[in-house]
């Protein structure tokens, strides 16, 4: 009796199905002889969440997520999943040493010995987000408990402070205060009312031409100064105007 317990303490299962708004993530799997559990726990690292895709079909194989699935005591009654993998999406030909965090669409972190490369396809994005406040973010109770102290939901669509974003199509800077590029001596600053640029040398090339819109003043020596219309061959500038003197 109690060889046939110990024997039973670790199974490999396969995932039919999950449901993760449960604090701890809930599984339904399938173990030896097609046996069937449900509202199995899945333990998660600590930091890290991740959900398997459901069982795909390929040809007359269905293709699942499996796991090891290990009994306290060998109480099959009381089954914990401790690991989940799924070949159909495993990121393979890793070099030693490499480490990678992916999904099935193709998103990539991946610790390569150059470096760390995050990649996204084609029509998906790469947002990096500086949230308005410091809140962790919460579901409320749900059926484990009565109490909202549980868990954390996706800062994904939240307000924001700042944001990168990066699509096929755009590359976007969102600061609700100033963002400044800053290389040596030089430095572009852009803030709510105004742009400033700073470097020894300012350089301005044209194709064919170079427009203002508004007033146009020339040659000041601080900031807000104001100065004398430009006088052209054909009158005075309408918006145009330089310091003199």
């Amino acid at each position: 009796m109690l060889g046939d317990r110990m024997g039973n303490v670790i199974n490999r299962v396969t995932i039919d199905k999950t449901n993760d708004d449960p604090y701890m993530q809930e599984v339904q799997l399938r173990g030896y002889f097609n046996e069937t559990q449900d509202e199995v726990e899945h333990f998660h690292p600590y930091g890290f969440s991740a959900r398997v895709r459901p069982p795909s079909q390929q040809g007359e194989t269905q293709q699942k997520a499996e796991g090891v699935m290990v009994y306290v005591t060998g109480n099959r009654s009381h089954g914990l999943l401790i690991v989940v993998g799924d070949r159909r999406y495993r990121l393979n030909g890793l070099q030693e040493g490499e480490v990678a965090l992916h999904d099935d669409q193709g998103h990539q972190v991946h610790l390569t010995r150059d470096g760390i490369v995050i990649s996204a396809p084609n029509s998906k994005k790469i947002v990096t987000q500086l949230m308005s406040d410091d809140t962790l973010p919460r579901n409320g109770a749900s059926k484990d408990s009565s109490s909202s102290d549980f868990g954390q939901s996706a800062q994904a669509g939240r307000a924001t402070d700042a944001s990168i974003t990066l699509t096929k199509d755009s590359f976007t800077i969102s600061h609700k205060q100033k963002v400044q590029y800053t290389v040596g001596s030089s430095s572009l600053t852009l803030e709510p009312s105004k742009i400033t640029i700073t470097s020894p040398t300012i350089s301005n090339v044209a194709s064919s031409r170079f427009e203002t819109t508004g007033s146009t003043i020339l040659g000041l020596d601080n900031p807000g100064e104001g100065g004398e219309r430009v006088m052209t061959t054909a009158g005075p500038a309408k918006k145009t105007y330089a310091k003199t003197g």
